[in-house]
């Protein structure tokens, strides 16, 4: 191989895809197929655009600190939304958004919507920890959210200006523990119990003998045990993988349950076979190209909303493959593998089984691609989905999906899709959250993983 062509190695958001590009052709040459994708600039390497975010971002985190209340928490569409309400989870996000997006974490109202959370928190507790429908209950999602939302308080700089990193591609796992206040970490520790005594049932195995076995395997919102789902899975995996970077662990069992389910209740049959692309750029002028990535391609498979259930192709929103779904199996196959490898506990069988997983549900995104909708579900969920494309791809450590710049190209209508007053507003989300969904895909909030998949 030249060293023209090694250059064409790309390292990828905090873990290597290391593959072999084609010989017979670099990065500099243009064909007929190359001229219309050389006319953009990958999204991270582009000045002009990159300062458009930042405007965006700006006016998008003043809309926010406009709409929180004097007692520290924010209102939304989801106040009376069933099994709400959500205004912790909502608030919560609202912190998660705002500090990763730049907000200084000694901002008072960072810490008055702390207080605002950790003084629920505290009462729900005292109050023997009421189970739902009462409203002062703690969900999933509030838990969750909390969580993450804790992490990114203790790890967020310590400075006034709000906008992206310097360096949009300069995304490494946190090697060193966030340093958390005692008190604190005690909440985390609570928090990161109640989601796992909380994991839902959603297999039950009868042996030869008439045995029966129960596992708990993902999570519901109502804590009923019987309706599982991946949106809430989502949010508890994200807030354990979370808990664990402060240095607070987690069961393997759980994390191997939560794997086993998502790689045997992904699309069994395969809608297409797709080959892998990788993006090349032009180093000179920073203009990209796509080239094959692997010789084997992948095999489009995607994820539906409720766990424990096999997917349905043709079924409603809740059985087939959508891509917001999609987004959260790839998400959550990706930190489940990390968590068991960080314990030393990770199987080769898992590795092998969840990187086909993951690199079949970006084949499924690859053939649906979409910024403007969510895949196989147009009318609902946008800025869910978008938050989930950027979760996923940053995981998985992916510039491109096929031969989309899944950041540029979603940025780009995300930017087209802001009101004036800095808000945004996705129909079934409301303005609070889908414009924090917004901002946590323009700041590439997620946190990378240390578990590398195969690039070939």
């Amino acid at each position: 191989m030249t060293k023209s062509l090694k250059a064409c190695v790309v390292v990828l958001l905090g873990f290597s895809i290391l593959a072999a590009i084609p010989s017979g052709q670099t990065a500099g040459q243009e064909g007929s197929d190359d001229k219309a994708e050389k006319k953009l600039k990958a999204g991270d390497r582009d000045p002009a655009f990159l300062g458009r975010v930042n405007a965006a971002i700006e006016k998008g985190v003043a809309y926010l600190q406009s709409k929180q209340d004097a007692d520290g928490h924010w209102k939304s569409y989801f106040d009376d939304f069933l099994n709400g309400p959500f205004t912790r989870g909502v608030t919560a996000l609202c912190l998660f958004a705002l500090l990763k997006s730049g907000v200084n974490r000694n901002d008072p109202n960072v810490a008055k919507g702390f207080d605002f959370l950790h003084g629920l928190w505290k009462t729900w507790c005292e109050n023997g920890q009421p189970m739902p429908p009462q409203k002062e209950s703690w969900r999933t999602y509030d838990v969750g959210t909390t969580l993450i939302a804790l992490e990114a308080l203790y790890r967020a700089p310590n400075r006034s200006q709000v906008g992206l990193r310097k360096d949009l591609t300069e995304a490494a796992p946190p090697v060193a523990k966030a340093r958390v206040q005692k008190e604190d970490l005690e909440w985390m520790r609570q928090l990161a119990m109640f989601l796992q005594v909380n994991m839902g049932l959603t297999s039950r195995t009868i042996s030869s003998d008439g045995t029966t076995t129960d596992e708990k395997t993902t999570w519901s919102y109502p804590l009923d045990n019987q309706s599982a789902d991946r949106s809430n899975t989502q949010f508890a995996v994200l807030g354990l993988a979370a808990a664990a970077r402060c240095g607070i662990p987690t069961d393997e069992k759980i994390w191997r349950s939560a794997l086993a389910n998502f790689i045997d209740f992904q699309q069994k049959r395969a809608e297409q076979k797709v080959p892998r692309e990788v993006m090349v750029e032009d180093k000179e002028h920073g203009y990209v190209s796509y080239k094959p990535l692997s010789s084997v391609p992948d095999e489009a498979r995607g994820w539906s909303y409720y766990t424990g259930q096999l997917v349905q192709d043709d079924g409603d929103e809740w059985h087939k493959p959508t891509g917001s779904m999609t987004c959260v199996g790839i998400s959550v196959v990706l930190i489940a593998m990390d968590q068991l490898k960080a314990m030393g506990k990770l199987k080769p069988g898992e590795m092998t089984q969840g990187s086909k997983a993951a690199w079949d549900g970006i084949a499924w995104l690859n053939i649906h691609f979409s910024v403007e909708k969510n895949p196989n579900n147009e009318n609902k969920w946008l800025y869910y989905y978008l938050y989930g494309l950027e979760r996923a791809c940053v995981l998985a450590g992916v510039r491109n999906i096929g031969k989309h710049d899944w950041y540029r190209q979603g940025a780009e209508y995300i930017l087209s899709r802001q009101l004036g007053e800095g808000s945004w507003f996705g129909q079934g989300e409301g303005d609070i959250v889908s414009t924090c969904l917004a901002l946590l895909f323009l700041t590439k909030a997620t946190t990378p993983v240390f578990v590398k998949i195969s690039g070939g």
